[in-house]
């Protein structure tokens, strides 16, 4: 009975280990999307927190961006 618990324990954890390591596996494409998002994210965050061009924004803006940009207008 031990051996029989056993190895339907070791079978669940083998496919889980399986199955969690091929859904984290990215196609090339995939990894590209990701790269644009985090890429669009990263001038977002600059050219709200730093300005881009001189284009500063002012307190309120960035208020009123940051709550647009959370839902919450």
């Amino acid at each position: 009975m031990k051996t029989i618990k056993a190895l339907a324990i070791a079978l669940v954890a083998t496919l889980a280990a399986t199955f969690g390591a091929s859904a984290m596996a990215m196609t090339p494409s995939q990894a590209r999307h990701e790269h644009r998002v985090e890429h669009r994210v990263a001038h977002h965050h600059f050219v709200h927190h730093r300005g881009h061009r001189g284009h500063r924004v002012s307190p309120h803006q960035a208020r009123v961006q940051h709550a647009e940009n959370h839902g919450r207008a």
